[in-house]
């Protein structure tokens, strides 16, 4: 099963802070936060 999930922000904040926003999932994912989430069902 896929569920799509996605996090945004108004353009208007800038290209910093959609990198912070991208670095940001991307350190959830490294730290397994997601995949913990996944394994307990929450997500």
């Amino acid at each position: 099963m896929v569920i799509a999930q996605a996090m945004g922000l108004p353009k208007s904040r800038g290209p910093e802070a959609a990198a912070y926003l991208h670095q940001f999932v991307e350190d959830l994912k490294a730290a397994g936060v997601v995949a913990q989430a996944k394994d307990q069902q929450r997500i």
